[in-house]
């Protein structure tokens, strides 16, 4: 037996109410129009108020969920004669989305002002006590000719103050909380007592780093603490910052994703990178040099031969290049990163035999969370060229890291600049700008030609 399902498609609404009036239920939805452009769009909430002829009346919101249902008209006849009743059920469409209103209304507030019985001429006694009564002032709020001086409105005499959030809360769900007495360990101490502070207050956690704006003069040491906390670690950790003081002693200016690159160990915890860079270079927050770690004791702005250092802030911003090359966000930091100590067991050195190459995809293959592998880890974090592409659609470069010709030959230049300038360094006007739109530009050549010739190979 074969049958076919009427082609009518209906949506479901459960309204958090009992519908009296459906004329009065559609006004709450906003119209018939409003209801339509709901309908029309998947992402669009539904929107419901009690009042809806008030501006203030706050609303709340239902959402859709996808469904595969019949819609049945179900009919009750019975016989007069014999008394018999039969039902007869008739499927008249097929819903495919119903809306739910599970939250929660905002907390109304309207414009109502509480008077005293007096103002109406009203007698109090014992026997007759005053009640509250409440004026409505919701008609001298509204601007009802179209007007561009304010003041006359502002002015009007027994107008109160009415000037409520556009939201008082930013949840229509109900949250659970646990409340919990307070335990007093040895991470917290306590505050003043006549303090309107947190009664608890967590420690701060040490940081020795020190940041030098341009211009600021250059420190020549460390922060004696910095060096103490390297010493006072384990012996593969007081190696790894020996390797790290080395590639600063062959490399002035490092950012850190090149620096763990060039690392030879095959795991290197996050926590350890922080603890030893500071010991070995100072941070540069902004100026041409921005967001690197400079030697001790190194002057950027005094040495012309610094400027293959300087910093290009590049953004992926065309989306069909972001969609080529499968960027979302920012790039994820959960396989740099693991929440432990820098204990000696923790860092593992590789041979001399051990290469460096990687391929994209191991930025991207989904596995869980490890610590940093130099051996591992895409050059792509750091390095612009032919075979390595960005991973986010943001990423710092430094000038010597971008591999095109055009760059190289920018550097391979006399130096113009007499001075460094606190923008551009020892580079000419605008080459950021340049830089970037160069970029941009291989890199769409480069992807095409990847494409192409992923679809000549299938």
């Amino acid at each position: 037996m074969e049958s076919t399902l009427p082609s009518r498609e209906f949506f479901v609404l459960r309204y958090p109410g009992i519908v009296n009036n459906h004329e009065r239920a559609v006004e709450t939805l906003g119209g018939l129009q409003t209801l339509n452009k709901t309908f029309n769009s998947i992402t669009r909430r539904l929107r419901l108020t009690f009042r809806p002829e008030m501006l203030f009346a706050k609303p709340v919101y239902g959402d859709h969920r996808s469904t595969t249902s019949l819609i049945i008209r179900a009919k009750q006849l019975r016989n007069k004669r014999t008394g018999e009743i039969k039902l007869v059920a008739e499927v008249v469409g097929t819903a495919t989305r119903i809306y739910y209103f599970n939250g929660m209304f905002d907390f109304q507030y309207g414009p109502f002002e509480k008077v005293s019985a007096n103002a109406f001429g009203e007698t109090t006694s014992e026997s007759n006590p005053a009640q509250d009564t409440f004026r409505i002032f919701y008609d001298q709020l509204l601007i009802k000719e179209p007007s561009r001086v304010l003041d006359s409105y502002l002015k009007t005499p027994n107008m109160p103050l009415f000037l409520p959030p556009l939201l008082f809360t930013r949840l229509d769900q109900p949250t659970m909380y646990c409340f919990s007495s307070r335990f007093r360990m040895n991470q917290y101490v306590e505050l003043e007592n006549n303090s309107q502070q947190h009664p608890y207050h967590r420690k701060e956690r040490k940081s020795f780093a020190i940041f030098v704006n341009f211009g600021d003069p250059v420190p020549e040491a460390a922060h004696p603490g910095a060096l103490q906390a390297v010493t006072s670690q384990g012996n593969q950790t007081r190696k790894l910052a020996h390797d790290v003081e080395k590639l600063f002693h062959h490399r002035p200016i490092w950012s850190k994703s090149a620096l763990v690159h060039s690392l030879k160990w095959k795991r290197i915890r996050e926590f350890a990178i922080k603890t030893i860079l500071p010991a070995y270079a100072y941070y540069v927050p902004n100026g041409p040099w921005s967001r690197v770690w400079v030697r001790f004791g190194y002057d950027p702005c005094k040495h012309s031969s610094s400027r293959v250092y300087q910093t290009v802030d590049y953004r992926v911003r065309l989306p069909r290049l972001q969609t080529m090359l499968c960027l979302s966000g920012r790039r994820s930091r959960t396989d740099d990163r693991e929440d432990a100590d820098l204990s000696g067991s923790d860092l593992e050195e590789l041979g001399e035999s051990t290469t460096l190459d990687v391929s994209l995809a191991t930025a991207h293959d989904g596995d869980s969370p490890e610590p940093t592998h130099a051996s591992q880890k895409s050059t792509s974090a750091f390095l612009f060229s032919k075979d390595s592409w960005p991973d986010a659609k943001q990423i710092l470069y430094q000038l010597i890291d971008i591999d095109i010709p055009e760059v190289v030959e920018m550097l391979a230049a006399p130096v113009s600049r007499k001075n460094c300038d606190s923008i551009y360094g020892w580079m000419p006007n605008d080459y950021q700008k340049t830089i970037r739109a160069l970029m941009t530009r291989y890199l769409e050549t480069w992807v095409k030609a990847s494409n192409q010739s992923k679809s000549s190979k299938k």
